[in-house]
């Protein structure tokens, strides 16, 4: 199973949040001046927040759970090893930890770019409602693993 997509990484957020204002600077002109007469400022108010809401995910870290499982694992790559055809795929026997982390709201927003941001953003599954953070390893480090899971998880909120 591959780490996941990269988070924060594929669209520049602060575009999307100025075509939304400029969504909502539109609806309001559109709003039918008997309307503005007969509804209140505060009902017009819950109904455009309700349209134009973003509804940025929060993390339910009280929540997360783990799986752990065999897995193989390519060492083609790794110089450390004495592998003589680096062009096809040498397997080795590891293990896989996969941390599944609920959260609320909308899981589109992982793949958008905030305005600060890490050149190394963490990578993930964004399944509908939890995110799966895998690592592959072949030693059974669990140390290693969860601080590499803690700092990706710090990354993300």
């Amino acid at each position: 199973m591959a780490r996941g997509e990269l988070l924060f990484a594929k669209y520049d957020l602060s575009l999307v949040l100025l075509g939304q204002e400029q969504k909502i600077k539109e609806a309001v002109e559109k709003i039918p001046p008997d309307a503005l007469l007969n509804s209140s400022q505060d009902e017009l108010c819950d109904e455009l927040e309700q349209e134009f809401n973003v509804n940025v995910p929060l993390l339910k870290e009280d929540a997360i759970e783990t799986d752990q499982r065999e897995a193989t694992v390519d060492v083609s790559q790794d110089q450390q090893r004495i592998i003589f055809d680096r062009s096809q795929p040498f397997y080795m026997k590891g293990t896989e930890i996969s941390f599944f982390v609920p959260y609320e709201g909308d899981g589109n927003l992982f793949e958008f770019k905030p305005n600060h941001f890490t050149l190394n953003p963490p990578r993930a599954h964004v399944d509908e409602g939890q995110l799966v953070l895998s690592y592959t390893r072949l030693d059974h480090d669990a140390e290693a693993v969860k601080r590499e899971f803690q700092s990706d998880l710090a990354s993300i909120l």
